[in-house]
């Protein structure tokens, strides 16, 4: 019996070593191995429930939590979990019941409290949700790591201002404490102070140089920076302390492919899928780089089987709608985007992508009540109010295109394709000089906008300025010389200035 007992604890340190190293599919097997041995190891079940909950396996991670639970019934993390699970499950007040179990059994588990807040706020109820925030706050409030775990959460809950205040007091309590410096530059980063994440990062790292995750995240925050070589330095390093981070490999394998290095790229993605099989992204990127390096035939095959797989996965759907269109399968990727649609209705993105396959299929009335529900789900997307000013103008409907190009502008002030968007809407208004200042912040903000320098030389054209609009054309052709548009237009231009 004895050796059977340490039989089972080496099994479950080696599950909960490989689940540190985040090798989950091996520390699955090492956990069960524990439990075939030893049923009554509360550890074993709590974390097979959590690796059981991170892969989708919500009826098995529900019954994995019940058994640790049952062995050791004053555990408030247990609770927690299981009341996660229920959550998932859309068994709301259940979710509530077993978190309220949690914080009454250690009424200063912070993640108990906070996971209450999440729910209440997801149902509206403010108070409620404010009130959990601070009895999270009450339960031990001058330890570091609580306070880091609190703006965890309410960054998670998009409370970035208390996010901050959070990880700020954390930093108060504890200036060598990696954890805090490192999610204080996801904030920051989430903020777009990229700079100030790259800083915070640094302080993290100078701390804690081996952490794979702190490694992973810096290489992130480099590739927005667009210092992809750097980047790719820092993902192989955060690999180095984490062979099995499936996120890194795919990180990696995506700067190697915009870094042209398609062989190793493609290699460090299909590790990332080895790692994780279910690793959305990865297929998503492997699809896309089958698109412009490998047969479409081949890529399509690919996707098609991984939406046997993941049937749920948006970005393998929109992937192979992508695939077809190359194809020149128009309407089997409309139909492939519907049925994406179907299995996830609040996708924004999903209904951006469908309108403008139907665009293509020259469907503008769908497609613009396509771009209306998508302006409904997501009403801060830039891109779905752009699409929807688009079609409402090729309808004629110059006033709800006016409205949505002018949303497009308000919610993205930076975004160059909403003030070209925004200059074709005023042009077909015959505002001239206001079309003429949004096509010039269009180019302003993005030089090679081609479309955009097209648009500002027909606001000239038909201001009779034909200097400027041959200026403009130039500038449009210079940018894509396969702009046939500017090409016929710079020619009448020329021919009526007698050159």
């Amino acid at each position: 019996m004895k050796e059977d007992h340490e039989g089972a604890i080496e099994w479950l340190n080696r599950g909960l070593e490989l689940l540190q190293k985040g090798n989950e599919t091996a520390a699955e097997a090492a956990l069960r191995t524990a439990l075939d041995i030893n049923p009554k190891l509360h550890d074993a079940w709590y974390n097979l429930g959590c690796i059981l909950r991170e892969d989708g396996r919500l009826v098995e991670a529900e019954e994995a939590f019940r058994e640790a639970i049952s062995l050791e019934p004053d555990r408030a993390d247990a609770w927690t979990r299981l009341g996660r699970v229920l959550l998932d499950k859309g068994n709301e007040d259940a979710a509530i019941d077993m978190t309220r179990r949690a914080v009454t059994i250690d009424p200063d588990y912070v993640a108990g409290w906070m996971q209450l807040s999440k729910i209440y706020k997801s149902n509206n109820k403010t108070t409620q949700s404010k009130k959990s925030i601070q009895q999270a706050i009450k339960a031990q409030p001058d330890r570091a790591e609580k306070w880091v775990e609190i703006g965890r959460s309410l960054l998670e809950m998009e409370h970035t201002e208390e996010a901050e205040e959070s990880f700020k007091k954390a930093l108060e309590r504890d200036q060598k404490s990696a954890k805090a410096w490192s999610d204080y530059a996801v904030l920051m980063a989430k903020t777009d102070r990229v700079d100030q994440a790259l800083k915070a990062l640094q302080q993290s790292i100078d701390i804690e140089p081996e952490s794979s995750e702190t490694q992973y995240r810096l290489g992130c925050v480099l590739v927005r920076l667009g210092r992809l070589k750097e980047a790719s330095d820092v993902f192989r390093e955060s690999i180095k302390y984490n062979p099995q981070s499936a996120k890194a490999w795919c990180n990696l394998g995506a700067v190697l492919i915009k870094l042209d290095d398609f062989e190793q790229g493609e290699h460090a993605i299909r590790r990332a899928i080895e790692l994780q099989p279910t690793y959305e992204l990865a297929w998503s990127n492997l699809g896309k780089l089958l698109m412009t390096r490998g047969p479409l035939e081949e890529a399509e095959v690919a996707l098609r089987k991984k939406t046997e797989v993941l049937p749920k996965s948006s970005q393998t759907w929109d992937a192979l709608a992508s695939v077809l269109e190359k194809l020149g399968k128009k309407d089997e990727a409309i139909e492939i985007m519907q049925e994406s649609i179907k299995r996830n209705p609040d996708d924004s993105e999903a209904l951006i992508h469908l309108g403008s396959l139907l665009i293509e299929s020259g469907k503008h009335k769908e497609a613009r009540e396509i771009f209306a529900r998508a302006t409904s789900i997501d009403e801060n997307s830039s891109r779905a109010w752009i699409n929807l000013a688009n079609t409402a103008q090729e309808l004629g409907d110059i006033g709800d295109a006016y409205n949505a190009a002018r949303k497009a502008v308000m919610l993205s002030p930076k975004n160059p394709n909403a003030w070209s968007q925004l200059g074709d809407v005023l042009m077909a208004m015959e505002s001239l000089k206001e079309a003429e200042e949004a096509f010039m912040t269009a180019v302003a903000q993005k030089e090679d906008f081609s479309k955009a320098w097209s648009g500002l030389a027909d606001v000239y054209i038909l201001m009779k300025k034909d200097d400027q609009a041959e200026d403009a054309l130039l500038m449009a052709i210079k940018h894509d010389r396969e702009n046939a548009k500017a090409r016929e237009s710079l020619k009448t231009v020329l021919e009526r200035r007698g050159r």
